[in-house]
């Protein structure tokens, strides 16, 4: 018997099911109580009152009946409910665990659990890739301090090992002669080279990690700055602005320097660019971000889409996912020998 119900209730629609149990409880309703009315006026005087009881009790019983046989029906939907609260709170394994529940509930509870799927497949996917995102950029980092600050501080550490040792060997009873200052003075002056070569460095590191004239002086002076310092790389930059007279939101100005710098060194690594146009435009309800290069482009699925993430570009990804922070777009068009177009949208709260 549960086997036959349970195959009816797999083989009928929501909307079939509910259908067929209303109109046979209304049904069943009348019929019921034309019968019972029929019994009674034969047998005894029908007042008013009771029909009027009659009609309190079929009502109340037809209620009921269809209460509980609705609360069967959807009972599915139910359970989706409850699966869909526990996702938004945080439960991301959660999946709805019903079967044949008919056609619709089927086919909602399989799309459901798809997404959800899909939805932790990405979120794996993302966390990968942003891990390699910050294991690059450590490596980026460490290997700038290693080439040029530490070797820098190592040998400005030489030449003051130097310079101690020749005032030691040139010191008689706590004098220095007037022959052996400029050799001392030469080595003091190369380590004052030195130092300031390396705070420069390191000035130059710290400024690509976070550029304080984007705090001051926002984005338009922001970006500037970085194109004034990617120039020497022997592109020629044309920058156009529009409507930036005016400070933007935080998160905006810092969302679109990042998208700009990430392009800029995209282009510089992989495109071999000799021309790079970026237009900034405020169209008030948002900005829009237009960044084109005469590069070797590529192929767009290969990189957007890979097979493995490893394959994928962490740039352009970096740059999907900032856009997506402020509810923002980006599209880009590209192709093999015909360069790169970036498009970016960025709502204006």
């Amino acid at each position: 018997m549960n086997r036959i119900i349970s195959e009816l209730n797999a083989r009928f629609s929501l909307f079939t099911k509910v259908l067929v149990l209303n109109s046979s409880i209304v049904a069943l309703g009348a019929i019921a109580g034309t019968w019972t009315v029929l019994q009674i006026s034969q047998t005894q005087k029908f007042t008013i009152t009771h029909y009027l009881a009659l009609l309190f009790l079929g009502v109340s019983i037809s209620l009921v009946i269809n209460y509980l046989l609705l609360r069967i029906a959807f009972a599915p939907l139910r359970q989706l409910n409850n699966t869909m609260a526990q996702v938004s709170q945080g439960e991301l394994t959660a999946r709805v665990e019903i079967e044949k529940a008919g056609p619709e509930v089927d086919q909602l509870v399989n799309s459901f659990n798809e997404m959800l799927d899909k939805l932790e497949d990405y979120r794996k996917s993302a966390s990968s890739q942003v891990l390699r995102a910050m294991e690059d950029e450590r490596k980026r980092i460490a290997r700038e301090l290693h080439d040029e600050t530490s070797q820098l501080l190592t040998t400005l550490l030489l030449h003051q090992e130097m310079t101690l040792d020749f005032i030691k060997k040139n010191t008689k009873d706590g004098v220095l002669s007037m022959e052996d200052l400029p050799m001392v003075e030469n080595n003091i002056k190369h380590c004052q080279t030195i130092t300031l070569t390396s705070l420069e460095e390191i000035k130059k590191l710290t400024s690509e990690l976070r550029p304080t004239i984007l705090d001051d002086l926002g984005l338009e002076a922001a970006v500037r700055w970085l194109v004034k310092n990617t120039e020497p790389s022997g592109m020629k930059i044309d920058m156009q602005t529009a409507g930036l007279e005016s400070r933007l939101t935080e998160d905006i100005e810092i969302v679109a320097f990042r998208i700009v710098q990430e392009a800029l060194t995209n282009i510089i690594r992989h495109a071999q660019a000799k021309t790079v146009s970026i237009k900034l435009t405020n169209h008030k309800d948002k900005l829009a971000i237009h960044i084109e290069d005469d590069g070797k482009g590529f192929i767009k699925e290969r990189v957007l889409k890979p097979k493995k993430p490893s394959e994928g570009g962490l740039g352009l990804f970096g740059m999907k996912e900032r856009a997506e922070l402020v509810s923002g777009v980006i599209d880009i068009d590209t192709a093999p020998n015909q360069g790169t177009r970036i498009q970016v949208l960025l709502p204006i709260k």
